[in-house]
């Protein structure tokens, strides 16, 4: 067994790989999570050929937390390439629907960390270099720290579950971000689409609901004796589309035109239906696929992000679209 000395010197000299000449970590105390540093132009990736470069001519941003950037405690941080997304697909990054993206507001709508190209960087490599703010004010602090949090640590749904929710894309997500559409429309109203199982994960069949999250104050609100019938108009125009029912872009559509409140309270859960209904695979997919859900559909719910408690929350994942396809 190795002495205490030597195990202290080791740790020592450890600790001390990527430091300071004088074998001391710099203080990066003018730097925090999200920082870009405009003239790091290129990361260094293992690749089945050996060590390569990659360009990156936007420089690389910072996504260690900010107290392990100005710990002298921490020799090295994390950082990201940067890149510029333009059209539509900036739309989604920007709203999370990307999650390979952590967007940079603070330098352009169209500029966003690439959590998919990450490296380790010393710290004596970074003190002294030319660095741009990517984020601001603390809104934009969490969001980003969000991001980088959810990349690395979302759900791995159970394989043959995943086939269900990756139809979403098509559904939904496709439309996203683009405003002259009534779906894309009512999807900027949305804050997240989260899968909740009510038996647990440990094994097939599966009970889930898809929870549709929408913004506060979008859904009309009523009180347990106040719930209003549905209207018999919307009733029927509802049960009249192709095979019986409405598709989400129909749903949309109407929802994204109407005033009425009363209206809007039923459209809101008709769309999670549809959202839900689309998500059932075909019947020439595998056997075991078709049976992991209980029942053979998921159900679906609309409800305001004020509803969602943080028990229920637990209870849920959040669907990643981008990740299942």
């Amino acid at each position: 067994m190795r002495a205490p000395a030597q195990i202290e010197r080791g740790a020592k000299a450890l600790t001390e790989v990527g430091a300071g000449l004088d074998g001391t970590v710099p203080h990066l105390e003018e730097f925090r999570q999200g920082d870009v540093l405009v003239d790091l132009t290129q990361l260094s990736v293992l690749t089945d050929h050996d060590w390569e470069s990659i360009a990156t001519p936007c420089g690389v941003a910072l996504i260690s937390q900010t107290c392990d950037v100005v710990q002298k405690t921490r020799t090295y941080v994390q950082v990201a390439r940067v890149v510029k997304i333009d059209g539509d697909r900036s739309g989604l990054a920007r709203k999370g629907k990307m999650p390979r993206y952590a967007h940079l507001p603070a330098i352009d709508d169209q500029t966003f960390a690439d959590l998919e190209v990450v490296a380790t960087v010393a710290k004596s490599a970074i003190v002294g270099r030319p660095m741009k703010r990517g984020i601001g004010n603390d809104e934009q602090v969490r969001d980003f720290s969000e991001a980088v949090a959810r990349k690395f640590g979302r759900f791995a749904f159970p394989d043959e579950v995943v086939p269900w929710i990756n139809k979403l894309e098509n559904a939904a997500y496709k439309s996203a971000g683009k405003q002259g559409s009534a779906m894309g429309r009512v999807l900027d109203d949305i804050l997240e689409l989260r899968i909740e199982v009510g038996n647990g994960w440990d094994e097939a069949p599966y009970e889930l609901t898809l929870l549709i999250v929408v913004k506060s104050g979008i859904i009309p609100v009523y009180g347990d004796d106040e719930l209003p019938d549905l209207p018999g108009a919307l009733q029927n125009w509802l049960h009249t589309g192709t095979n019986g029912c409405r598709t989400p872009q129909q749903i949309a559509e109407r929802l994204s035109a109407t005033t009425d409140p009363v209206e809007k309270y039923f459209l809101w859960d008709s769309f999670a239906e549809a959202l839900a209904d689309s998500c059932t695979p075909s019947e020439s997919t595998d056997l075991s696929i078709r049976n992991a859900v209980l029942g053979g559909a998921l159900t679906a719910e609309a409800l305001s992000a004020d509803d969602l408690s943080y028990a229920r929350y637990r209870r849920t994942e959040r669907v990643d679209v981008d990740h299942l396809c």
